[in-house]
């Protein structure tokens, strides 16, 4: 009885494990074939991700309108490898209006930010367009500022921005650039003074520094010295220049009043030549005759 008993319990324990119905050939091969057309769409999937990664890391490289982005504009550096002019990372802000919220909030964060008036950014942000720009140049702190904010119909975009860390010191010997055209991607910056607009075909190639002849510490004890007798003698100006009699070398430039070519001023139309601190005395500057023989004349009877 015992016996019977187990056998029977043993039977209904195989029978859990045992389908009532073996799969058949036919329906094995066909589970299998569309567990393999899964995987080879999801293969394929995998690799038109893929060719659509390297489509876009290529449109990337052109403009919207299909002109490619140029390079990065070359360095200017000092005989002595000290760098005159470069490159940072910086950032376009825009702006869709349609897509702001609150326009008075989004303009007094803005005009906090950026150091800019709220009343004309929110007449801007006002406006109703489908698209505004805002800046066309800001920089890493202030884009960090912006998205700590959490605001809302901001458009940010990177772009190259030029930089002179010696400022004031070579402001007539780099000149300055300005943006060409601005798109959406970034600018094309264009040299409009000094070595910049000079060298503009070779500095815009971007394939290797430019290594002036200048020498920064020659050009920061002329312009601290020139800087001093102008204003001991209120002059209106003045001007420098340090060269190597036996090459021509030219190793300091001074021009004074100068400028900052990070924030380069406009052309002064209004006021005298004399006074624009953009006129360049040594190259531009117009002087008598008999000014420049005296030195001459002085030398050789010493």
């Amino acid at each position: 009885m015992t016996r019977g008993l187990a056998a029977s319990w043993l039977a209904r324990l195989q029978n859990l494990f045992v389908l009532a119905h073996p799969l058949r050939p036919a329906r094995v091969r066909l589970v299998t074939g569309a567990f393999l057309l899964a995987f080879l769409a999801l293969g394929a999937r995998m690799v038109l991700l893929a060719m659509s990664a390297e489509e876009f890391a290529s449109a990337s490289s052109a403009s919207a309108d299909g002109t490619a982005i140029p390079p990065p504009r070359a360095e200017i550096l000092d005989r002595n490898g000290n760098v005159l002019a470069t490159n940072i990372v910086g950032w376009s802000l825009g702006a869709r209006p349609r897509a702001i919220a609150d326009h008075a909030y989004t303009a007094r964060a803005l005009a906090e930010v950026l150091g800019m008036e709220a009343s004309s950014l929110e007449d801007l942000l006002s406006s109703g367009q489908n698209f505004v720009w805002i800046r066309k140049r800001i920089y890493s702190h202030q884009k960090r500022a912006l998205q700590e904010m959490g605001l809302t119909g901001l458009v940010l975009h990177e772009r190259p921005v030029r930089v002179y860390p010696l400022g004031n010191l070579a402001s007539h010997i780099v000149g300055g650039v300005q943006d060409e055209e601005v798109e959406h991607w970034g600018a094309r910056m264009v040299g409009v003074g000094g070595v910049e607009r000079y060298l503009e075909g070779r500095l815009r190639e971007g394939d290797a520094p430019v290594v002036l002849t200048v020498d920064r510490r020659a050009q920061a004890a002329m312009h601290l010295e020139l800087s001093r007798g102008v204003r001991l003698n209120a002059a209106r100006g003045g001007a420098a220049v340090l060269l190597d009699v036996r090459s021509g070398e030219i190793h300091g430039l001074v021009s004074y009043p100068d400028f900052d070519p990070n924030n380069r001023p406009k052309p002064m139309p209004d006021v005298l030549p004399d006074d624009d601190p953009l006129l360049n005395r040594t190259a531009q500057g117009v002087y008598e005759l008999g000014s420049v023989m005296k030195p001459i004349t002085a030398g050789l009877a010493l």
